[in-house]
């Protein structure tokens, strides 16, 4: 009987590295598990990475004197932030400042603007100032009186905004308030009288409309209240106070006798006399003058209360609070004329020949000095 041999099973003829491969299912979970093992060592590392340069100082201690200051330009995203940074000279990579920002959601929450670090800043105080908007600002401080035009030049002179846009903006309100222009100052040619004089927190780079909208809106919340209890209102509408109020600035130095001046030009305007105050014509000629001469009292313009009857056209300075309350609640007086003494106070007249009278012995007083 012939002995039995085994015949191959198929198994036994395939090769033998045929046999020893996993099924593709396993090899398919063998491949997403080193990638995702990959994934989070890398997640670990860029965590590790962006925690200890959050902890440090953007530039290291040997190096790091005085201040970097830098410009966020509007739109920017992270990448271009961080960009901007690491040129600036802190040391943070711009990839770690993308990874930082939105491990921690403010990737979208950094604000333009002109900034100043530290070289020693870390990349958490770094990012908080952008979150927080914690651009440079400067106090600027607008005495009582000032014209738009002596605002224009301090600004300039401070090197914060373009002086030429900001007496431009001053003369259009529709472009400063976007059409909404507040209703006492619909009809106005120009802002000037409603720049409250103040101390401004202004950043580099501001927008001009924005200040000069903070100004008018901190003018108009003094002037509205005194104007609702004002007995004129029948007779003068809030802009023609204001005007009024402009003058007794650019006239008074003594805050007792703010009312009284008030008093006097309305009761020359309630007999129909010129108000010929040296102020205007002073407005007319663009800087300030000890004495005007005959000349200067017949320089041609709408201001010039020597040559026109009533109020100007408009403001002629920016008045703080104490004459704003000095036009709407005047003294009643019955003075007519007025001198300045040369000390900041004035001579009071009811008539033209004790007015002519109080002239010489202010001449008198200066001729003897």
């Amino acid at each position: 009987m012939a002995a039995h041999v085994p015949t191959a099973t198929a198994a036994s003829r395939l090769p033998s590295q045929m046999l020893s491969r996993p099924p593709m299912g396993r090899r398919l979970t063998q491949v997403l598990a080193w990638a995702v093992a990959a994934v989070f060592l890398l997640s670990v590392v860029t965590v590790a990475t962006v925690y200890y340069a959050w902890q440090q100082p953007a530039t290291p201690a040997d190096q790091a004197a005085g201040e970097v200051l830098v410009h966020i330009p509007p739109g920017a995203g992270a990448w271009q932030i961080g960009v901007i940074l690491q040129k600036a000279g802190l040391k943070v990579p711009a990839w770690a400042f993308v990874a930082a920002a939105r491990l921690t959601g403010l990737d979208r929450n950094l604000q333009a603007g002109d900034y100043a670090f530290t070289r020693k800043s870390s990349l958490h105080a770094v990012l908080s100032g952008l979150q927080r908007g914690a651009v440079i600002t400067h106090w600027v401080t607008f005495p009582e009186g000032y014209t738009a035009r002596q605002m224009a030049e301090r600004l300039a002179w401070r090197g914060l905004l373009d002086p030429r846009r900001f007496l431009e903006l001053v003369d259009r309100p529709e472009a400063v308030f976007a059409g909404q222009v507040p209703e006492e100052l619909r009809r106005a040619p120009s802002l000037q009288g409603f720049l409250f004089p103040d101390t401004y927190e202004i950043y580099d780079g501001q927008d001009p409309a924005a200040l000069i909208r903070q100004m008018v809106e901190e003018a108009l919340q003094v002037a509205r209240p005194l104007y609702a209890k004002s007995p004129l209102r029948d007779r003068y509408s809030l802009y023609q106070l204001v005007t009024l109020a402009s003058l007794v600035e650019g006239e008074a130095m003594v805050d007792r006798e703010r009312p009284i001046i008030a008093g006097v030009f309305l009761n020359r305007l309630q007999r129909g006399m010129y108000l010929q105050s040296c102020a205007t014509v002073e407005y007319v000629l663009g800087h300030h003058k000890e004495r005007l001469n005959l000349q200067d009292i017949h320089t041609p313009s709408p201001y010039n209360t020597y040559q026109n009857p009533g109020l100007p056209p408009g403001p002629i300075n920016n008045p703080g609070k104490a004459s704003l309350q000095a036009a709407m609640f005047p003294a009643r007086v019955d003075y007519y004329y007025f001198v300045a003494r040369g000390d900041g106070t004035h001579i009071f007249s009811r008539g033209y020949k004790a007015h002519l009278l109080a002239q010489r012995q202010v001449e008198a007083g200066r001729s003897g000095r």
